[in-house]
């Protein structure tokens, strides 16, 4: 689905879920891991999320809400 977007030259979140079930060591790795597998640009964002540990709901709300402000 990324490399959707990427082709026809659309924006997107990567949204990393269940990021409560590894360590920060772990996730920073994994971040690693992910952009280099999706072939992410610097820019391109990806933001880990836990429901369990309610963490990165806000950034991603806040990263939604930027996506759609260049759209205007």
């Amino acid at each position: 689905m990324y490399d959707y977007l990427k082709y026809y030259g659309l924006s997107g979140i990567v949204v990393a879920t269940k990021s409560d079930k590894v360590s920060r060591n772990e996730m920073a790795k994994s971040m690693k891991l992910i952009r280099s597998t999706l072939d992410m640009d610097k820019e391109d964002v990806i933001i880990p999320v836990s429901a369990l540990k309610k963490t990165g709901h806000e950034d991603l709300l806040d990263a939604i809400e930027k996506e759609l402000e260049k759209e205007k």
